[in-house]
């Protein structure tokens, strides 16, 4: 047979098998392998911070599981993992391949092998299948699907913790925002008061170390604005980052007197709430896996039963596709390994072994879980008192001040002493705005600590 024959057969070959490939890939690439930004917001329970009555606040979380790479990155993982999943499936069905040989002979001219072609074409189709007969792969299959399983609560948790992150950052912005618009009052004041000063320091009133104390703290109070800008800034480059955006993107917020506070934290967590974590689960299905694993690695010892055919066909005969030159074979039986230098027993060991270090992983989540969560209760019960305390004090400082404008009013105090009154009102003000920040990060915590079940 001539090269030009040779090579039309084995592009016929190519072409049968790997324009199944391409479309399969293809497939895979526009649907399977595609991001459910819907699923995802699913993992952080959306309508929780919807609660807190912001316009931006959602759309930020909504941008966060959309963009951030890092979460995106472990949902393309969950993907990979899910792929594996067919891996196994596949080792539990039969295999088919196809190859075409060219088999050149040089033979007597004399007897009955002179009737054979010296130039010829074999095309041989192997079939392989191993009885899964123990439910060994079965097993494999079983392990595999429970890694994936854990991976998806490892990208639930990825989830839950950005959305976190975002509302943290989002809240402290606002927060520093109070903050320095608030400094910005007092350092009005401050200046104000500064002037006087001066002016009664030419009167002989004050003495130049007064006024010095004054100009000392209006700077303080300067510099502490510097520093809650800087704050801010850095927080709003890490909410860019978080959402996915770049560094010149125009975060758009609120008022931190907006927000709504909910009323008080719960008092308790029902159980079912922690072992639902999906920490917790992933150390669970992980478990699962390892102990399947040990089952596999016993199944090891025993028999492999396997079941191999082969059929070819070749031009030695005349025409290709002829029985007459068609070549078939049958093989079934069983294999055991009598000696493999320790290796399976050695394997089972460590399977055993891994499965240990699984358990004892799973009680150590299960305790950091509960801690976390009682850690959230309790840092949330007392913020949200202090709070609460630090608001009536707010409440009985702003009917002081009002007190103070009718003394004013009557003549009985001077501006000095009006605006001393108004900065400690400003500054209770700050406080208020710092504690209810403080209670609103504490939610936070709460909602990740129980895995977003809040």
């Amino acid at each position: 047979m001539n090269k030009k024959i040779l090579m039309i057969f084995l592009s016929a070959i190519l072409v049968f098998n790997l324009t199944p490939a391409f479309a399969f890939f293809k497939s895979n690439n526009t649907a399977q392998n595609k991001i459910e930004p819907a699923k995802k917001l699913e993992y952080v329970n959306a309508g929780f911070f919807e609660e807190f009555q912001d316009e931006y606040l959602s759309g930020y979380i909504i941008k966060a599981v959309n963009a951030n790479h890092n979460a995106r990155q472990a949902s393309y993982k969950t993907m990979e993992y899910r792929e594996n999943i067919k891996v196994a499936l596949g080792a539990q069905l039969p295999a088919l391949s196809v190859g075409v040989d060219y088999l050149g002979l040089k033979i007597p001219d004399e007897g009955p092998a002179s009737l054979f072609k010296k130039n010829n074409l074999i095309m041989p189709f192997n079939a392989s299948w191993e009885l899964d007969l123990l439910l060994k792969n079965n097993d494999k299959r079983l392990s595999t699907k429970k890694v994936y399983e854990a991976s998806v609560e490892e990208e639930k948790a990825i989830y839950i913790a950005l959305a976190a992150d975002v509302a943290s950052a989002y809240f402290n912005i606002l927060n520093l925002d109070k903050q320095i618009q608030i400094n910005q009052c007092i350092i009005k004041n401050q200046k104000e008061i500064y002037e006087r000063n001066k002016r009664m320091l030419k009167q002989g009133v004050i003495s130049q170390t007064e006024l010095n104390k004054q100009k000392q703290s209006l700077d303080n109070l300067t510099v502490s604005t510097d520093e809650l800008l800087k704050q801010r800034a850095m927080l709003l480059n890490q909410l860019r980052l978080l959402i996915g955006e770049n560094p010149d993107y125009e975060v758009k917020r609120s008022c931190i007197d907006k927000i709504s506070l909910k009323n008080n934290p719960p008092s308790s967590i029902s159980s079912d709430v922690i072992y639902a974590r999906p920490d917790v689960l992933a150390a669970e299905k992980q478990l699962e896996s390892a102990g399947i694993n040990v089952k596999v690695a016993r199944k090891e010892l025993l028999p492999t039963f396997k079941i191999t055919g082969v059929m070819a066909f070749s031009s030695m005969y005349g025409n290709f596709f002829s029985w007459d030159g068609a070549i078939a074979a049958l093989l079934a039986g069983a294999t055991q390994e009598l000696f493999a230098g320790g290796r399976r027993l050695a394997n089972l060991r460590i399977k055993k072994l891994q499965y240990e270090q699984l358990f004892e992983n799973y009680k150590q989540v299960d305790l950091n879980a509960a801690k976390e969560v009682n850690d959230a209760l309790l840092i949330s019960k007392y913020d949200y008192n202090i709070y609460e305390k630090t608001f009536n004090n707010n409440c009985l400082e702003a009917g002081n001040f009002e007190m103070t404008k009718n003394k004013y009013s009557r003549g009985t105090i001077n501006t000095i002493e009006l605006l001393n009154r108004q900065n400690d009102l400003f500054a209770l003000n700050k406080e208020l705005a710092s504690k209810k920040t403080d209670n609103l990060v504490d939610l936070i915590t709460l909602y990740k600590a129980v895995g977003g079940q809040l």
